[in-house]
This record gives structure tokens, sequence and C-alpha cells, in this order.
């Protein structure tokens, strides 16, 4: 909601088993009340504002129903440390919830990593996805990044070759 990285407005969950993409729990798309201020430059990226949310639930309630999808998991996303996991654990620190401990692969380093930086202007996920062919519905839309994400980290180990195995999985430390 602002750019104190802590007031999350909307989360977008798929949880699904690499190897045959059979969902693990059913997709979430969710919003909430953040309980704190919008900033207008964040607006503009996910055009979420105070009215989209009011009426519905805080963070420690979502929490609630969509902590196990954090918990032995592989949370994979674009800049996943700097942003998501920096938004949610500041979150939970907010409301005095435990925090989990999280692991992540961050398609970002993983696009760094093999994808040639001739072949492309950028890393930013919609770059990557124009250049593997993902498609984003909506961008800065929780849920839309979620699903282009896993599709743009699938493109990546398909099109390298990657044995999915061979890909170092960090554990998140906030300290970071």
């Amino acid at each position: 909601a602002n750019n104190k990285n802590k007031s999350i407005c909307q989360i977008g969950i798929m949880c699904e088993n690499f190897s045959d993409g059979e969902p693990y729990y059913p997709e979430r798309d969710i919003y909430i009340n953040p309980e704190d201020g919008f900033d207008d430059f964040c607006i503009k990226i996910h055009g979420i504002t105070k009215d989209t949310v009011k009426n519905e639930p805080a963070f420690p309630v979502v929490w609630k129903e969509i902590e196990k999808y954090f918990t032995n998991a592989v949370i994979i996303g674009h800049n996943v440390a700097g942003a998501d996991l920096d938004a949610l654990v500041k979150a939970l620190k907010r409301y005095n919830l435990d925090i989990p401990e999280l692991y992540y692969i961050c398609t970002l380093d993983l696009a760094r990593q093999y994808v040639p930086s001739y072949a492309v202007a950028d890393y930013s996920m919609s770059t990557l996805c124009e250049y593997f062919g993902v498609d984003i519905d909506s961008e800065h839309n929780a849920f839309d990044d979620a699903c282009a994400c896993a599709d743009l980290f699938k493109a990546i180990i398909e099109e390298y070759a990657i044995n999915v195995e061979d890909i170092k999985i960090k554990k998140y430390n906030p300290c970071e």
C-alpha cells in the first residue's frame, strides 16, 4: 500500500508440484485491508486504493488461511527476497506473528545466471516474460504476477535444460 513495504494490500499465490503441475492447494487471489495509508506512487503501480480494500480482512486473518503455503515449501518469485518476502516478514513482525523459515528461488537471479545480457534489454519480469513468450494478464496484479512468474520459471528451466534439483534453494534471511 505504501513505501514502508509492510502494508500488504494483495497477495496472489499458486502452489503446485513442479514435476507434474498438480496443485497442492487452491490458487489464491486475496485483497487485504492493510490498515495503513496508501501512497499515490503505489496506487499508480498496482491500481489498488483504500476503497478497493476497505471491506477486506486484515493481514492476520489472511495469514491464518495462507500460512500453509509458505511452510515446508519453496517460494518462487521475481526479486522475491527484496520485495515479496521482505514485505511478508515486515507484515508478520508488524502484527507480532511468528515468522516461519522461508526458502526461495529467485527468477531474477536465475535469469541473470542463464539469459545472456545481450538477449534482453533488462531483467525485469515483463521483459523476461516477453522474451520467453509468457503472458502476464495484468502486470503488478499480485495473482497475475504469481502465475506469470511460475510460467517464467518453467520457461527458463526448459530453455536452458536446467535440472531443477541443481538450482540452489536459498533460505531467506530478513537481515539481508
